[in-house]
C-alpha cells in the first residue's frame, strides 16, 4: 500500500495501479470487501486509474466505495470526504460535468464544517470546485474562490509546496479563460520554473 503511495506521487501510476491491484486483492479475501482497509485499496486503483486516463472505470470503482461508505453509514471522517471529493472529480473527468460540480460544492460545504476551510485536504477539494466553476461558465465564482485558495496553500504549506505551485498553475487557467492571458502565463511559467526545480522535467505535473 505505502509503496503505491510512493509510486503514485511520482508519477508512476501505472505501477502504483499493479501494487494497489495486489493490495487489494489480499485485502478483500483477507478482511472482505467492506472493512475501510479494503475500502482505501480499493479508492486507490479508483484514483490510479483516473491519473491513467481511464475515466469510465476510475468513476465506477470510487462509485462502488462511495456508496459502500454510505450504506455502512460511514461518519463524515477525513476518508470518506477525500473519497466524495474524488468521485465529484472523477464524474467531470467521465464528462458529467453539472453532477461533478454539484457533488464538489456540497464536499466544500462538508470540508468547511467538519475539518475547517484550511485543512489541507479541504484545499485540495477547493482547487478542484475551482475548475468545476471555471468549466461551467462561473468565471468570477472560479477566481475568488482560487485566489482565496492560493492564500491559505501560501499560508498552511509555504509558497513552494507543491499544492501550493498546483494552485497557482490551475488559477492561471482561470485567469486565462477569464480574459487574462498575460497574468495567466506569468503564473504558469513560474509554476513551471517550481516543478521543474521539486519534481524534474518528467513527472506528470511538470509536463502538464
Amino acid at each position: 500500500n505505502n509503496i503505491a503511495i510512493g509510486l503514485r506521487f511520482l508519477g508512476r501510476f501505472s505501477e502504483a495501479l499493479e501494487w494497489d491491484t495486489k493490495t487489494l486483492a489480499a485485502r478483500e479475501r483477507l478482511l472482505g470487501s467492506r472493512d475501510t482497509l479494503t475500502l482505501t485499496s480499493r479508492f486507490a486503483v479508483a484514483r490510479n486509474l483516473r491519473r491513467l486516463g481511464r475515466w469510465e472505470e476510475a468513476l465506477e470503482m470510487v462509485r462502488v466505495v462511495h456508496n459502500n461508505l454510505a450504506e455502512i453509514g460511514s461518519p463524515w471522517n477525513q476518508f470518506r470526504l477525500v473519497v466524495a471529493a474524488d468521485f465529484g472529480v472523477s464524474l467531470r473527468r467521465a464528462g458529467y460535468r453539472e453532477e461533478g460540480a454539484a457533488e464538489g460544492e456540497q464536499v466544500l460545504k462538508l470540508y468547511a464544517s467538519v475539518l475547517g476551510p484550511d485543512n489541507r485536504d479541504a484545499l485540495r477539494s477547493a482547487v478542484n470546485i475551482m475548475n468545476d466553476r471555471r468549466i461551467t461558465g462561473d468565471l468570477s465564482g472560479a477566481q475568488e474562490l482560487g485566489e482565496r485558495t492560493v492564500e491559505s496553500w501560501e499560508k498552511v504549506a509555504g509558497p513552494e509546496h507543491p499544492n501550493t505551485v498546483a494552485a497557482h498553475a490551475n488559477l492561471a487557467n482561470t485567469l486565462r479563460a477569464s480574459g487574462n492571458p498575460k497574468a495567466a502565463r506569468e503564473m504558469d511559467e513560474k509554476a513551471l520554473r517550481d516543478f521543474t526545480r521539486i519534481f524534474g522535467e518528467e513527472h506528470p505535473s511538470t509536463l502538464v
